[in-house]
């Protein structure tokens, strides 16, 4: 993009230099808002013949200087309609990705999975384009191996105990010990190696022959 097409004095009379401190970042100081034209999703967009441009790439080019071929203005902000050159900076797309609000950069900021098990080069691995534990995919496959041995009344144990815990979460609220430890009982019960379960002050892990051990 250049901006030699596009008179300056046009660009800054749609611009509120009194913005206030961006709540992310107070440290970079006060944001330049664009008040111009805007697309949907909340950037600004200026005319510069022949085509509109994003605001804050003019804003950059303008007061900085070229953008690296094969970056984007990425807002350190995080306010879409700011123009301000100090809270602009170019990264590549992967970054500007990483840096935002999106599913992706969430699950890329977690160090752990979901059960707690580090998301470390030796417990991860990667399908589809995600991350993925494989302390979790070990224990799943020694569920899923166990529970084919179920008896009726193993079966019937785990359900009663599953569904008062899917109803407790349902309602945001964290199970009372004693459904905990009707759980971990019939986990117990039925043999099965899972993750540890906090209850009170101790914590426990289920055994591959099903003994519930204080750790």
């Amino acid at each position: 993009m250049t901006t030699t097409t596009a008179r300056p004095e046009r660009f800054v009379a749609q611009v509120n230099f009194n913005g206030t401190l961006p709540s992310q970042r107070p440290d970079l100081g006060s944001c330049w808002l664009w008040t111009g034209a805007g697309t949907g999703n909340g950037y600004g967009k200026f005319w510069v013949f022949p085509r509109m441009v994003p605001a804050h790439r003019y804003a950059y080019e303008f007061c900085v200087g070229p953008i690296p071929e094969g970056l984007e203005i990425d807002h350190l902000c995080r306010v879409r309609n700011c123009v301000n050159p100090d809270h602009l900076e170019p990264v590549t797309h992967r970054e500007n990705i990483l840096r935002g609000e999106t599913i992706m950069a969430k699950n890329a900021a977690q160090t752990h999975c979901k059960n707690g098990h580090p998301f470390d080069e030796a417990n991860t691995y990667h399908y589809r384009g995600f991350r993925h534990c494989r302390e979790c995919r070990r224990q799943h496959k020694r569920l899923s191996r166990s529970a084919a041995t179920l008896t009726p009344a193993q079966r019937e144990a785990l359900e009663r105990t599953a569904d008062k815990l899917v109803d407790y979460e349902a309602h945001h609220v964290t199970a009372p010990l004693g459904v905990m430890r009707d759980t971990m009982q019939a986990l117990v019960t039925a043999g099965l190696l899972v993750r540890r379960l906090q209850l009170g002050t101790a914590v426990y892990s289920l055994t591959d022959a099903g003994r519930a051990e204080a750790l």
